[in-house]
């Protein structure tokens, strides 16, 4: 008979115990800590100045191609022949 008691009680004591919550793999510990999650940020709109130097239509696309302030130069698709008088000139991008 003690033992039979013996035994409920020790069911009922490990079956009692609290046990805490396996943690999530690849949470943010910013977010637990301060409790905010931070926003994704805005889009941003950006403005560039590049000069044209000439239009390439040899291959599959059509491209013009510019040079930019550090002296990079840059090729953009376009959808029809850009004519010569704007060699030189400043585009705003």
């Amino acid at each position: 008979m003690k033992l039979s008691i013996l035994m409920v009680l020790l069911v009922l004591l490990t079956a009692c115990q609290q046990k805490k919550p396996p943690e999530k793999a690849g949470r943010d510990t910013a977010a637990l800590i301060t409790g905010k999650v931070h926003p994704e940020p805005a889009a941003q709109l950006h403005t560039d100045t590049l000069q044209y130097l000439h239009f390439e239509g040899n291959f599959d696309y059509w491209y013009a191609v510019f040079i930019d302030a550090r002296k990079d130069t840059l090729q953009l698709v376009v959808n029809d022949p850009v004519p010569t008088g704007y060699r030189n000139k400043l585009v705003e991008v």
